[in-house]
């Protein structure tokens, strides 16, 4: 029988701050234990707030002539960490260069979680991960097995770099002519934001509201933020079906995909957008402060971002403060679902 991965992990990482043994000599001897995989995921998310935080106060953090206080630095590292998408201060006029760069490391580090960035670390030193990194991989991420589970983290990063700088690169001609040369960093930034769903934005006090009827920015930030959204294991399962169809692989009848977890996930998915799609459009087509002066095109783009952000990231638009009560409901049942 098949442990789940977290019960395998407290076999070998058990709780408790000591413990009471005999040593040779009959003396009572207390030995610490390491800790178990949660505490340790919690202390390291703890760790990186702090530290963000940390960074985040130093005055080259700010932008020229702001000053910070140490609540709201606080507050933006652990939004960013935990890829809430909340602020307390403007993203794009609070921070410099060196603080939106801290910002983009701490989303990246939460979104793509912190023991994937232990074991790269190690990697990239040619260390060799010991047991304790690979269990904790294993429970962070849900996996059966410890086997290939350094392959499966050098594969994170390369699946996630390869979106998040395509994603980039597809939008980086629209915000280069609106801004300039800077327009390279808004697209990065954009990029790795809306694929770890953290819904952070260095554009301008008004999110994506200035490209509501951009269906080329719309479309490319829906997609990063549904395939961060739906998680890697689902890469595998899809990744895994099309190498076997290319090349004409027959599956082996009693090691079955898991089909079932699969379907599941994507008719959620698109049921989810479709049935929020509708509300959102429905709810809001009359109203003069939201979605009432766009075409019916325009309507029905700004509907279907609205039904993609809500769940998992936090861009938007068109105003949230301006949206009728239903819809509010509406949103608040799919930020439900999808936290």
């Amino acid at each position: 029988m098949q442990l789940i991965p977290e019960i395998r992990t407290k076999r070998f990482l058990q709780k408790g701050s000591c413990r009471q043994t005999r040593g040779s000599e009959g003396k009572t001897v207390f030995r610490k234990k390491p800790f178990s995989a949660t505490r340790i995921l919690a202390y390291g998310f703890l760790v990186s707030i702090l530290c963000g935080t940390f960074l985040l106060m130093l005055p080259a953090a700010s932008a020229p002539g702001v000053e910070t206080r140490f609540i709201d630095a606080l507050f933006t590292a652990a939004s960013a960490v935990c890829v809430t998408g909340l602020v307390t201060v403007p993203t794009f006029s609070q921070w410099s260069f060196f603080g939106q760069f801290i910002i983009l490391l701490l989303v990246q580090t939460g979104g793509l979680c912190i023991i994937a960035f232990t074991i790269l670390f190690f990697l990239i030193m040619g260390k060799r991960t010991g047991l304790k990194e690979r269990l904790l991989l294993q429970a962070a991420y849900n996996v059966g097995t410890m086997s290939g589970i350094t392959t499966m983290a050098r594969h994170i990063f390369t699946g996630a770099f390869v979106v998040e700088g395509c994603g980039a690169l597809l939008v980086m001609p629209r915000f280069v002519k609106d801004f300039g040369p800077r327009g390279v960093w808004v697209s990065i930034f954009h990029a790795v934001s809306a694929f770890c769903n953290a819904g952070m934005d260095i554009i301008g006090p008004d999110s994506l509201a200035p490209y509501a009827g951009d269906v080329w920015i719309n479309l490319v930030t829906s997609a990063l933020i549904i395939l961060g959204g739906i998680g890697f294991p689902i890469w595998w399962i899809i990744l895994g079906r099309l190498k076997d169809r290319l090349s004409m692989k027959e599956r082996p009848a009693k090691a079955p995909y898991p089909g079932l977890y699969l379907k599941t996930v994507l008719l959620m998915t698109g049921g989810l957008l479709l049935a929020g799609t509708a509300a959102v459009l429905l709810l809001e087509y009359s109203n003069p402060e939201t979605l009432g002066p766009l075409s019916f095109g325009k309507k029905l783009l700004a509907a279907f971002f609205q039904s993609v952000t809500l769940r998992t990231a936090g861009f938007y638009t068109i105003s949230q403060k301006r949206l009728r009560n239903s819809t509010c409901m509406i949103a608040c049942i799919l930020m439900f679902i999808g936290g």
